[in-house]
């Protein structure tokens, strides 16, 4: 009877003592609102810097493109160059 008694005790300690860590676990209402603002911000700050590599990669590739078209220009004139150089010689 005694040994039950103690059982009895050291579960009900045992009870008491995990509800207890469970509630301190458990935010309020008012701990919950900052971690929800934390949370949106940092949700807002990701999406800011995914637009702002979307914007970098779009230059990147305006540049990209831009520098392909002057050097197709450059050696559709340095083809033209040569074709009349060939020319006067031809001529000549």
């Amino acid at each position: 009877m005694r040994m039950q008694n103690i059982l009895s005790r050291m579960a009900v300690t045992v009870a008491i003592s995990t509800l207890s860590l469970a509630g301190m676990s458990m935010p309020t209402p008012a701990q919950q609102q900052p971690q929800e603002e934390q949370r949106e911000q940092k949700r807002v700050q990701q999406e800011k810097q995914q637009k702002q590599q979307t914007q970098q990669q779009e230059r990147v590739q305006r540049h990209s493109e831009q520098d392909q078209k002057q050097l197709r220009q450059h050696v559709q004139q340095q083809q033209q160059k040569l074709i009349r150089q060939q020319q006067q010689r031809v001529a000549q």
